[in-house]
């Protein structure tokens, strides 16, 4: 079984936070706010990805995570994805997401023969990405095992 992984446009950690128990599906967030991702988490999976968009590497991609909250109960948690990621993909065009995502698809943490899906899952991240740019919000993950 996998990660069940949403990314969703908050204002703040402390509205991001505040998903963290019931999810983000049926919250009441505008359209085109919320992105389902199962298995592409905010930590290894976007550090991975990160890598192929930023000039970071994964050692400083995943120190940039922050970890707003998390439950002990159900093992859920908020994670607000690093701004410089969130930076880079709104300015990324349609060549550098379909890059990464091929760089990212021969990596052992995304290894796949059809990096057409994590293109797809670029392409929709970086319009969250831009919707939060120009919001002047950030980007967060809920993931819940």
């Amino acid at each position: 079984m996998g990660i069940l992984t949403d990314y969703f446009i908050a204002a703040s950690d402390a509205e991001a936070a505040g998903y963290l128990e019931g999810g983000v599906h049926g919250q009441g967030l505008p359209e085109g706010h919320v992105l389902e991702s199962k298995g592409v988490d905010p930590y290894v999976a976007l550090g991975t990805l990160a890598t192929f968009l930023t000039d970071q590497t994964s050692a400083g991609v995943t120190a940039d995570s922050v970890t707003v909250t998390f439950s002990m109960d159900t093992g859920a948690v908020v994670a607000r994805v690093q701004p410089s990621l969130v930076d880079a993909l709104a300015g990324a065009d349609e060549g550098a997401l379909l890059d990464a995502a091929d760089a990212g698809s021969r990596t052992e943490e995304l290894r796949t023969e059809d990096p057409a899906p994590l293109a797809a899952f670029l392409h929709d991240l970086a319009r969250l990405a831009r919707t939060a740019v120009a919001e002047r919000a950030g980007v967060y993950c809920w993931a819940s095992p």
